[in-house]
């Protein structure tokens, strides 16, 4: 099954997503590009959804915004 994230854009513009684990280390890139502003359902790739089980963070930088969000790998 494939895991899908849902984000809502304040702006048009680039946005980046990273996958970062416990220790701060980035995992991976999910999503780099541009988008429009509104919602969006992205998937994540293959590589997120073999990860172990664990807790990870997704890293969200829009512009000179960032978010981070857990998502929890069962």
């Amino acid at each position: 099954t494939n895991s899908v994230i849902d984000i809502n854009v304040a702006q048009t513009g680039m946005i980046e997503i990273s996958l970062v684990n416990q220790m701060g280390q980035q995992i991976g890139t999910v999503f780099k590009g541009t988008l429009a502003k509104g919602k969006h359902s992205l998937s994540l790739p293959d590589k997120i959804n073999n990860l172990p089980a664990g807790t990870y963070l997704l890293r969200i930088q829009a512009g000179n915004k960032a978010l981070t969000e857990k998502i929890v790998v069962q």
